[in-house]
């Protein structure tokens, strides 16, 4: 029996450039539902109607675009508040990489798995297997060889749910 791990239920994998992209582009899509409201005012004042249409265009145009972005940045700051409190929880461990692999034959798409020795505290769960394997990214992958020491992160009462430094 192989024993693999699971990740935590949460994705925190580009949640900062998330929030600034977001704020960014949000904040210009409400400028631009500004110079719609302006355009719609002089186009009507002036009786232009090209003016009232690129008004039109803008102002719902820069709302969605302002509501989509406040959507995405929310998104992004509860993943990281429940990395956090995950993390609050979490105990750490040493554990030595026994083994790696890199598998590219499923779907055209290499998929790199660590093989970890985890020694967990006797309060815990004793595991019968020597090597749990975890899946991770191609950049966590190639920072550590085999035999480094890495840390790892788990809930005590799910030791198998765990994170590697630098996840």
């Amino acid at each position: 029996m192989t024993l693999s791990r699971t990740r935590p239920d949460f994705d925190t994998e580009d949640t900062g450039k998330s929030i600034v992209l977001g704020g960014f582009i949000g904040l210009i899509s409400l400028a631009m539902s500004g110079f719609g409201v302006i355009y719609l005012r002089d186009g009507v004042s002036s009786r232009k109607l090209g003016e009232v249409l690129v008004g039109l265009y803008l102002c719902p145009v820069g709302m969605a675009q302002a509501f989509m972005c406040i959507k995405g940045v929310g998104g992004a700051v509860s993943a990281l508040v429940k990395r956090h409190s995950w993390f609050m929880k979490a105990a750490h461990i040493q554990a030595r990489i026994l083994d790696k692999r890199a598998d590219d034959s499923i779907d055209y798409e290499v998929q790199y798995d660590l093989g970890l020795e985890l020694t967990l505290p006797q309060a815990t769960v004793t595991l019968d297997e020597r090597c749990i394997w975890a899946r991770v990214d191609e950049r966590v992958y190639d920072r550590y060889a085999s035999g480094d020491i890495v840390t790892v992160y788990y809930l005590p009462s799910s030791p198998l749910t765990f994170l590697i430094d630098g996840e």
